[in-house]
């Protein structure tokens, strides 16, 4: 069975590399399960969707709200590629978890609106799974309300077409979906 693969859009190379430890830890998965490409250094290869079933997107300090224009070539690069992605798990072809700024991307690629509306601070925050949350197949073994870590400037305004709401808390409405 093919690997799956962590996608870096972190150009912080120790904070990409404590993410990617704790991808695999949490995963139960060694670097042979878990493979690496960095977005931040190399384009998404061509056979990306036939080398890989499924990937897991890292955070990054990038925003996806901020001015197209005044983003760098390089970010304009990546987020092509996430949204390559995007639309390939949208459409079935594969599987993917998006984080941190990855869920931006991919909102906004599959028709949903972004704001900096919900930001939350660097830190723990209690989220709770919705009834479909406490249903999925990825994120219902977890406690209905459970804490984990956010540090983010923007979250998603409004879901994409079809999407499913999982988890929520009172600062930031949308804390996970499912699309596709």
């Amino acid at each position: 069975m093919a690997p799956l693969v962590y996608v870096c859009v972190r150009p912080q190379q120790e904070a990409a590399e404590a993410e990617y430890a704790s991808f695999r830890t949490a995963m139960g998965l060694d670097e042979s399960g878990l493979e690496r490409v960095d977005l931040t250094r190399d384009p998404l290869p061509d056979d990306a969707f036939d080398r890989w079933r499924g990937f897991v997107v890292g955070g990054s300090p990038f925003n996806a709200t901020d001015d197209p224009a005044a983003k760098p070539e390089g970010q304009l690069r990546l987020e092509a590629d996430l949204a390559r992605i995007a639309e390939a798990a949208a459409s079935g072809r594969t599987a993917a978890v998006f984080t941190c700024f990855g869920i931006g991307v991919a909102t906004t690629h599959l028709g949903g609106t972004i704001s900096r509306d919900y930001p939350e601070d660097t830190g723990p925050t209690n989220v709770t799974l919705t009834d479909a949350g406490r249903a999925d197949p990825l994120l219902g073994s977890l406690s209905p309300t459970f804490t984990a870590l956010t540090a983010h400037k923007e979250g998603t305004e409004t879901l994409p077409a079809g999407a499913v709401l999982l988890a929520t808390n009172d600062d930031c409405p949308v804390q996970a979906y499912r699309g596709g």
